[in-house]
């Protein structure tokens, strides 16, 4: 190098503070230079909080854009609508599928806002059945360690079966579903783990919920394939490719609109 350079902590400070505040105009420009047209959507919903702040959050879930970062008041139905109405208007965003917790107004909002199914966010319900068990089964690992490995199969909501590579269809993953519950609850009886929090009902009643986002994304690649009209033979190899990737990925699904 043949020249020095000086900064300080106090430029990069401000240097950072400029950015931020040239974000918002950075966002603005970018999307009035976006073609408008009507974009299929789908979204995850939550609140978040920063110091005292209260911020309602809308993603696209296929890009990872955050469409709605706005401060409010509350948390309530009309609240969401009215800060929600308007951008999706703006950026012609119509949304088709949404996943939320089981927050009333968040269900609300999926049903009457967007008129569209509510999906259970599979993070939560992770979490409650972690809450209610994970401690517990970690302080008796030596006598469960049978019972925590009937927990940790990953196909119950997924696309397919990672035994047969058949598809899943709504009865089956319900089914599936009901008997994980029932694996939970049989679980907790036999390490006396109390369900203060009645969890157990909670994620029953969860259930069809968490199956519509498998029934969303089938309904996703049935549209995609009935666009490209392809023949039957071809639709086949297309549905084993997809269970293929999903079996190398082993992932739950994800909610992308394109095959």
């Amino acid at each position: 190098m043949d020249t020095h350079i000086g900064s300080s902590p106090s430029t990069f400070l401000r240097q950072l503070q400029r950015m931020e505040g040239l974000l918002p105009e950075f966002q603005t420009l970018c999307e009035n230079q976006v073609e408008w047209t009507t974009r299929e959507s789908v979204v995850a919903m939550d609140e978040t909080f920063f110091g005292h702040f209260l911020i309602l959050v809308l993603m696209d879930l296929r890009s990872g854009y955050l469409i709605l970062e706005s401060v409010a008041t509350d948390r309530c139905f009309d609240t969401w609508f009215t800060h929600v109405e308007l951008r999706l208007k703006g950026l012609g965003v119509h949304v088709n599928h949404a996943v939320t917790d089981r927050a009333k107004a968040l269900i609300k909002m999926a049903i009457t806002g967007f008129g569209c199914e509510s999906g259970a966010d599979i993070f939560h319900a992770q979490q409650d059945a972690v809450r209610w068990l994970g401690a517990s089964l970690g302080r008796r690992l030596s006598n469960a360690e049978k019972q925590q490995a009937d927990t940790t199969e990953s196909e119950d909501l997924h696309p397919f079966s990672l035994l047969n590579n058949q598809p899943q269809t709504e009865g089956i993953l319900l089914d599936k579903l009901e008997k994980r519950v029932r694996c939970f609850e049989e679980i907790a009886k036999k390490q006396t783990i109390p369900d203060n929090n009645k969890t157990a009902k909670k994620l029953r009643n969860q259930i069809p919920s968490l199956v519509v986002n498998v029934m969303a994304w089938w309904l996703l690649v049935n549209e995609n394939l009935q666009a490209l009209k392809v023949d039957a033979i071809l639709r086949i190899w297309i549905i084993d490719a997809l269970w293929f990737c999903r079996k190398k990925q082993n992932h739950p699904i994800t909610y992308d609109h394109k095959i």
